[in-house]
């Protein structure tokens, strides 16, 4: 039988999540299984090539914490928090997409040359 080795009680959630490495260009979706104030249980479609380090986004509870992984598991892995969970910018980034788009598209329609659209 395993022994509990854990300091701080765990809460089972059902949460959406999101792993980011790579300066923010890999994201992998993930499922936040249980959580507490050091660390949670993540469920991931593989294990393979997510580095021992990374930032995982609740996406639901709006933060950003730095992470190292614990242990792996088949599609499991536990991870320790780095330091406190940070306010996540996604949502800010977020409603900034559809205000510039219609800028990008305005600025195609001047330069039809560019597109290769002139008659």
């Amino acid at each position: 039988m395993s022994q509990e080795h854990r300091t701080n009680q765990r809460h089972r959630t059902l949460k959406t999540g999101k792993i980011t490495f790579g300066n923010g260009a890999c994201v992998i979706d993930c499922v936040i299984r249980n959580m507490s104030d050091a660390g949670a249980s993540l469920i991931v479609p593989t294990t393979i090539g997510i580095p021992g380090k990374f930032i995982l986004v609740d996406v639901h509870g709006g933060s950003e914490h730095p992470v190292h992984i614990a242990w792996r598991q088949g599609e499991r892995m536990g991870v320790h928090f780095d330091d406190v969970p940070v306010p996540a910018p996604l949502r800010e980034r977020e409603s900034v997409l559809p205000r510039a788009q219609p800028k990008l598209v305005a600025r195609a329609s001047i330069h039809p040359h560019a597109l290769g659209t002139a008659a």
